[in-house]
């Protein structure tokens, strides 16, 4: 009577032991992902990650998210011990491009090569090398609060576009048939507009509109242009939001906080990207919808935000990293929960009627359309790329802020930002001459 129990045993742990091999076989590879994409992203990228174990073995995904991102990736490289795939933003991909593998290689031998969507890949690249396969393209469009417009008795902004009427004045009529001080305390209870301009990445879409950039190129840029009509131009369209109009207040301009405004349902029109698609739902927020940008002084232009992979340098399973990499980027099933918790659109051409599949079933009738009919456009990058972003960027936040909160004139601010700017980038210059 023993034989048998022996025997199960023995064979119990055999099975235990050839679980532990195929377990110990399977190649890791570890995602590093920045806290500061959002819960929704998180959720997404280890719902997908999770997918991918479950669908093959050979391959096991981990996801380490982590604040204080980039500090901790340069930690990292410094201890040798870099992840294999990370998460970034264009603005930083210059200080991280000599911890990644260029990956035009890669995608040359991958039917991504002919579905990525054509800007999303020319703003993934530094130095001519493709450092980023792109996972998203956020263009930014306008949001507007349905039930704020419809209390005005106001034609929609997507209405308005359609008619060929969706432009600055138009802006600012709406917003200030929107905004509202309730209380009668001075402040205002009901936004007309939020933008929040002290970050070039929203700025660019007034300076854009205007006909100009702050910069000569968005790409390691040599020379300022921050002194010239359009920009001045976008930069005052701001300010009249604030102290002509009186449409949104100085913090809209200055801080983040006018986002929380909206998604409370206490602002009318918000200048964002399809990120704030994800937001509004985690918020409850019911009554949005989308239209395409407003036209400016010069055009109707827009600008774009791209996220991408990175894979770090010297990984020691290239091919398995690029197997996940291309997964996340274009698989259907991928891109659906990508889209399902974020609302973001996908990088790749094949997949923009699953998105908009998803976001009919998620959001409904919400002129996603608007989103589509731009993602092949040439637009601006809402993010430069240059070695010192953050010291130009710290440069431009301090000066306008002191002009949208009414502290400086336009003339002393963007004389300031220009001389600081030159000075920086001739710096920079000088360092890469010696």
């Amino acid at each position: 009577m023993r034989k048998p129990h022996r025997f199960s045993v023995a064979f119990f742990l055999l099975i235990l032991f050839g679980i532990s091999l195929s377990a110990a076989s399977k190649t890791p590879v570890e995602h590093f992902l920045n806290s500061g994409h959002g819960t929704a992203v998180e959720e997404a990228t280890r719902e997908i990650a999770a997918l991918f174990n479950s669908i093959q073995d050979e391959i096991e995904v981990t996801v380490t998210v982590t604040g204080a991102y980039y500090d901790k990736l340069i930690a990292r490289a410094v201890g040798g011990v870099l992840p294999d795939v990370a998460t970034a933003q264009r603005s930083n991909l210059t200080e991280l491009a000599s911890l990644c593998t260029p990956l035009e290689p890669f995608v040359e031998r991958s039917p991504l090569k002919r579905i990525l969507v054509p800007p999303a890949v020319e703003h993934s690249r530094i130095g001519g090398d493709l450092i980023q396969l792109p996972l998203v393209v956020q263009p930014l469009v306008t949001f507007y609060n349905e039930e704020l417009f419809a209390l005005a008795g106001l034609v929609d902004p997507f209405t308005l576009h359609t008619q060929g009427d969706w432009t600055w004045d138009s802006v600012i009529r709406s917003a200030r048939r929107i905004a509202r001080d309730t209380t009668g305390d001075g402040a205002l209870d009901i936004w007309g507009v939020n933008v929040t301009a002290s970050s070039i990445g929203r700025a660019v879409l007034f300076v854009t509109q205007a006909g100009g950039y702050f910069f000569d190129r968005p790409v390691m840029p040599t020379e300022s242009r921050f002194n010239t009509p359009p920009v001045a131009e976008g930069l005052s369209f701001v300010h009249s939001l604030i102290h002509e109009h009186g449409v949104m207040p100085p913090e809209g301009a200055n801080t983040w906080s006018g986002e929380t405004v909206f998604y409370g349902g206490k602002a009318g029109i918000f200048f964002t990207g399809p990120w704030s698609i994800g937001q509004s739902l985690q918020a409850g927020l019911a009554d949005w919808n989308m239209a395409p940008a407003p036209r400016g002084p010069v055009n109707a232009d827009t600008a774009m935000h791209v996220d991408g992979l990175q894979m770090m340098r010297d990984v020691k399973a290239p091919d398995a990293v690029w197997k996940w990499m291309e997964f996340m980027v274009s698989d259907p099933r991928a891109v659906r929960i990508f889209a399902a918790k974020t609302g973001r659109p996908p990088a790749t051409v094949s997949n923009f009627p699953t998105y908009l599949a998803v976001m009919q079933e998620t959001v409904g009738d919400k002129h996603m359309q608007s989103l589509v009919d731009v993602l092949m456009s040439g637009a601006m990058p809402t993010s430069f790329v240059s070695p010192i972003a953050t010291q130009l960027t710290k440069v431009y936040e301090d000066e306008v802020r002191k002009y949208f909160a009414g502290q400086q004139s336009l003339a002393t601010t963007t004389e300031t930002v220009h001389t600081l700017w030159t000075a920086l980038l001739t710096e920079l210059q000088q360092r890469r001459n010696d």
